[in-house]
């Protein structure tokens, strides 16, 4: 009986955490993810981010501001990711150093997946027109290494 009882537990547990359960799908967007936006409605400047997307529903994403032709770090987020039925939804805990309300639902995000690749992802927000495309990088990639200006091919 103690044996069935710590099955039964370790399986309400993998069920609890709600993410492999969840969908199929959910492998797919495991990993180290950037990613861009530069729609001025949402942003007054181009926003750039390094995010890991962990196993256990966890996420951690750095953002960055485009000065120039660089970045430069701006804040790290945490919170909770799942994936049910086509929808990839975020629930950001924290920003910076300040934890936020629980009960606050200022800070769940919700996309419909449109694509998504072993290299790729584009997702489209609900409630707003903003289509973000995603690329895997690995996980050692320096975001403040970014050269952002395009040579411009003269030898002068």
């Amino acid at each position: 009986m103690n044996g069935f009882r710590c099955l039964l537990a370790t399986v309400l547990m993998y069920l609890a955490s709600g993410v492999n359960a969840a969908d199929p799908g959910t492998h797919k967007l495991v990993g180290v993810w950037y990613g861009t936006h530069l729609e001025s409605s949402v942003a007054s400047t181009p926003l750039h981010w390094k995010l890991w997307r962990q196993t256990g529903g966890r996420f951690v994403i750095d953002y960055y501001v485009q000065a120039g032709c660089y970045l430069s770090y701006s804040h790290r987020e945490l919170g909770r990711w799942d994936l049910r039925r086509g929808v990839y939804r975020v629930i950001t805990e924290q920003v910076g150093e300040r934890k936020l309300d629980a009960q606050s639902k200022d800070f769940v995000q919700r996309y419909r997946i449109a694509q998504v690749s072993s290299e790729r992802m584009r997702l489209s927000q609900q409630d707003v027109d903003v289509d973000l495309l995603l690329t895997r990088i690995p996980a050692d990639f320096r975001m403040d290494t970014m050269n952002l200006c395009p040579a411009d091919g003269s030898d002068s």
